[in-house]
């Protein structure tokens, strides 16, 4: 059993390590690859871009539009009942 010291810092805070600890130069040199890629990186061109979004427009846009509803003449019937087509 750790003595009652140590058992009471566990899982609480962080500890302060050297600058030469290789945990430290491990993040240090990750956070610097991090950083160099973002600056390097290169966004697909423009043109790419809208071919793109013209293909997925043309996907999800329905050719035909569909009436969801009509407005009826003033003396046409009232006709309450659903017909279901199978």
């Amino acid at each position: 059993m750790p003595p009652k010291a140590a058992a009471g810092r566990r899982g609480k805070g962080s500890v302060t390590v050297g600058s030469t600890h290789p945990a430290k130069v491990a993040a240090a040199k990750k956070k610097a690859d991090v950083a160099s890629n973002a600056a390097t990186r290169v966004s697909p061109k423009r043109g790419a871009k809208t071919a793109a979004n013209d293909r997925i427009t043309a996907q999800l846009s329905p050719h035909e539009r569909v009436p969801i509803a009509s407005v009826a003449s003033e003396d046409a019937e009232i006709n309450a009942t659903v017909i279901v087509v199978s």
